[in-house]
């Protein structure tokens, strides 16, 4: 894969529209690309005809979001060994990592909704296979900012809130993996870069020194 760093549209664009870098989506039905380079939104590569298959941008964001996991472990984790795509039950596990003792460890993503039941299912089949798991979520569609009214005033709790961008609204199934003993994660593959979701006023926010957030809403820090 090769990544685009903002600003860089230009330096791509010859190679793209040259097909020398193509859709990394396995039998894109148009894999030609050229680079944008808006003010107004991060430099990016598009297709040059866009595929009607709805699950085309869901099947790039999956591969690049597994190359992204797999890379990251094999830096750090030389000696274990990663296979993608593993089958554990009925399960489809993004990165299963097998360590230089034997201890295996499941990375689940997900970029599809996902219930309470289902997900307290799925955690109990990585259990009882033995391994340690760990959940990262694709900010859509779990990534979501407090919503003032639109007669907010400047001093509106929610709109201080939603001005500072590190505060997102929580949801019921990450209170349910935090009661678990989980830490829920976002990867944001356009960036890479992993956020973590931290609880108000809770130990991680007070190690950071992270101001509290405006509103009573059920927020967590980002």
């Amino acid at each position: 894969l090769v990544f685009l760093s903002d600003g860089q549209a230009a330096t791509f664009r010859r190679a793209a529209r040259a097909g020398e870098l193509v859709c990394p989506v396995p039998g894109c039905p148009s894999p030609q690309l050229t680079t944008r380079g808006p003010r107004a939104r991060r430099h990016h590569f598009v297709h040059l005809q866009t595929p009607n298959d709805p699950e085309h941008r869901r099947a790039y964001v999956r591969r690049v979001a597994t190359e992204l996991i797999v890379g990251w472990i094999e830096a750090v984790h030389p000696r274990s060994t990663v296979e993608t795509d593993a089958a554990i039950g009925d399960l489809t596990v993004t990165a299963l990592v097998t360590g230089p003792q034997g201890n295996r460890f499941a990375i689940m993503f997900v970029d599809r909704r996902l219930g309470i039941d289902s997900w307290i299912e799925a955690d109990e089949t990585l259990n009882r296979a033995g391994m340690a798991r760990g959940w990262i979520f694709a900010p859509w569609p779990y990534l979501k900012h407090p919503r003032p009214a639109a007669d907010a005033a400047p001093d509106d709790p929610a709109l201080l809130d939603r001005t500072r961008g590190d505060i997102v609204l929580d949801r019921a199934l990450f209170r349910e993996m935090r009661h678990q003993g989980h830490w829920p994660l976002l990867l944001n593959i356009n960036t890479r870069e992993v956020a973590n979701l931290a609880t108000p006023t809770g130990r991680v926010a007070r190690r950071l020194r992270l101001t509290p957030p405006a509103s009573a809403d059920r927020v967590l820090h980002l």
